[in-house]
């Protein structure tokens, strides 16, 4: 076996893992400085590489065996590494990690893993741990101190497939961040509202509520990088620190406090933290219509600093903080009556009342009749009884062709009579029609009590033209009645409020008067600055003219008058209702109270809080940022 061709496969099956770094950097040693005998046999075999190079895969097994016999060897004779590890103590008041003493973290822990074997060093008072008799190749490094945060990182000890004459000596500049004030982090407190009472002028404490500061290893790479160009000796290819992410709670006094790891880098300024205050759910008080009032309503919300247009949908922010109760009309209306009658009359008149004479028309002219017969009515009021008397018979037939009705003192029929032949009369088949129409007076018969308005009367009647019935109608105008002190009485001397014309009986029904509760519109009322309770455009009355108010019915005397507020907003407000045809007319304050709010459900309140809750914030280290606040506001109805 050829062994000048191992080498070349040795670097063909390399693998070379790079990432970004944090910082790292290369001491300079000279050739003198490495092992003769390892330089010596890295150079040889570069040469016999150059030389002929064959794969690994073109070895049999047997060769195959010898060649990892081989590599091993080579690995136990190849270059070794000293490898320093510079720790910087970050949140120091110096920048420079290179040249001032005072920023390296002394007395930390820094443990290094390689080949599966573990070494632990202790860094001296240049913040240095060092370590020797390591190969070329990758190492996991865990770096802990006091009152910092710990980190572990990977790191490249040398490319071993590199041209260039292999160096013992390399280096890592790491950072650990403070955990404590005194050490250098950042405390950071504030107070956190919620509007969980919208009964009230001001916010409530978000107690529970969860901050959180986070830290971006990116970050602190950028801070902190001092070598840009480190050809893979000792550069850092990734890292994981611990205690980069800080919570608090929010307590019930609304306050919470935090240490911010920090550092200042190479500008001073500190490590960007992003600050979030976090979704939480807590019950909201507030006000909502129901009905015709306002009432406090208590629910669970979510307060989400990210949810957007939504934020505060839940809630009416238009109502206003009071509102009146007014109390229930105390009208009963009973007892009012009214009676039909007709006046009398000669049927021999024939009323021109409508049109409708005459009230007798001849239907069917019979036979065989003579002048002088007669048809007999039934009798008046005053039992005299008029008749039909035959004018005029045909020629030929005997039939009735003229006729004329006879009172014969009959003058006081008040309904329609009936008719009958006369027993003497000498033809038949004869018959009329009577189509008498009366007029009928109406007349109150009990004036009633609790009235607050006249109720509706409806009258149905019948009318007849020439014995065919032309109108069946109603008709509700009543008049001629004055209301005084709930009852209802004739205006007219003789005590008549409504006649109509009608062939028959009309029928009375009068329908019911309804009390209805009179309700005022919420928009008629404000608050002024003072927490005083004013009326519609800053007057002392509150009037129905607006808005939904409705003045009510049924009122005979001035109802009660409440002005309520929702919650524990306000008193003392005080007023009375004048009262004018059974409505309420207006209000008056007596009282215009005191406390009330001017806005309820609002919050036109400022608090302190930052300009961008979510951006990423930058400290000072070692500061104390006594003011970051928040205020979460009306939150969001759970779904």
């Amino acid at each position: 076996m050829n062994t000048k061709n191992w080498f070349t496969t040795l670097l063909g099956a390399g693998v070379v893992v790079s990432g970004l770094a944090l910082t790292s950097c290369e001491d300079e040693f000279t050739e003198a400085d490495a092992i003769a005998a390892q330089d010596s046999t890295l150079i040889a075999l570069k040469r016999l590489e150059n030389e002929n190079a064959i794969a690994e895969n073109e070895l049999d097994y047997e060769q195959q065996l010898a060649f990892q016999r081989y590599q091993d060897s080579l690995e136990r004779i190849g270059p070794v590494v000293s490898y320093s590890v510079t720790v910087v103590a970050g949140g120091s008041s110096n920048t420079s990690a290179r040249t001032e003493g005072e920023n390296f973290a002394e007395g930390a822990t820094v443990t290094l893993v390689q080949g599966g074997v573990s070494r632990t060093a202790t860094t001296n008072a240049g913040g240095v741990a060092l370590f020797g008799d390591l190969r070329i190749g990758e190492a996991v490094v865990t770096v802990e101190a006091a009152d910092h945060t710990t980190v572990t990182y990977t790191t490249s000890l040398g490319d071993p497939f590199s041209s260039d004459l292999p160096e013992d000596n390399v280096n890592t500049v790491i950072p650990v961040l403070p955990l404590t004030v005194a050490a250098g982090a950042t405390e950071i407190s504030g107070i956190v509202w919620a509007e969980l009472d919208l009964t009230n002028d001001a916010p409530e404490f978000a107690e529970g509520a969860i901050v959180r500061a986070t830290i971006d290893v990116d970050d602190i790479e950028g801070k902190y990088s001092t070598c840009f160009d480190c050809s893979g000796k000792g550069e850092i290819q990734s890292a994981t620190y611990t205690g980069l992410r800080q919570t608090a709670t929010v307590g019930a006094d609304g306050r919470y406090t935090m240490i911010v790891p920090n550092g200042n880098g190479s500008d001073g300024l500190g490590i960007e933290a992003e600050i979030e205050f976090l979704p939480f759910e807590a019950e909201q008080t507030y006000l909502a219509m129901q009905g015709d009032s306002l009432a406090v309503v208590t629910r669970n919300i979510i307060f989400n600093p990210d949810a957007g247009g939504a934020i505060g949908d839940h809630v009416d922010n238009d109502l206003p903080s009071i509102w009146v109760e007014i109390g229930a009309p105390t009208g009963a209306a009973s007892g009012f009556a009214v009676a039909a009658k007709a006046i009398a009359k000669d049927l021999d008149g024939g009323s021109a009342f409508f049109g409708l004479n005459p009230d007798v028309v001849l239907d069917n002219r019979g036979t065989g009749y003579t002048v002088g017969d007669r048809f007999n009515f039934s009798a008046d009021t005053s039992d005299n009884a008029a008749y039909i008397e035959v004018t005029a018979v045909d020629a030929d037939t005997d039939a009735i062709t003229g006729w004329t009705v006879v009172d014969d003192g009959a003058v006081d029929y008040t309904s329609t009579p009936t008719l009958t032949q006369d027993a003497g009369a000498s033809g038949s088949g004869a018959t009329f029609l009577i189509t008498a129409g009366f007029t009928y007076e109406f007349e109150v018969t009990s004036q009633g009590n609790g009235y607050w308005e006249e109720p509706e009367i409806v009258v149905s009647y019948t009318r007849y033209e020439n014995g065919v019935l032309v109108d069946r109608g109603t008709d509700d105008s009543m008049y001629s009645l004055e209301l005084l002190d709930g009852k209802l009485r004739p205006t007219s001397v003789d005590g008549v409020v409504y006649d109509i014309f009608s062939a028959s009986m009309p029928t009375i029904s009068l329908r019911p008067l309804e009390a209805r509760q009179a309700y005022l519109d919420l928009e008629e009322f404000s608050v002024n600055d003072q927490g005083q309770i004013i009326g519609e455009d800053d007057d002392e009355y509150l009037y129905f003219f607006s808005g939904d108010s409705d003045a009510g019915s049924g009122y005979l005397t001035a109802p009660t008058v409440t002005f309520k507020s929702a919650g524990e907003m306000g008193s003392g407000a005080t007023g009375f209702a004048q009262v004018s045809g059974g409505e309420i007319n207006q209000i008056v304050i007596t009282n215009p109270g005191s406390g009330y709010m001017r806005n309820v459900n609002d919050f036109t309140y400022t608090l302190s809080a930052p300009a961008s809750q979510s951006d990423d914030q930058t400290f000072k280290p070692g500061s104390s940022n006594a003011n970051y606040n928040y205020d979460f506001g009306l939150g969001v109805v759970r779904e």
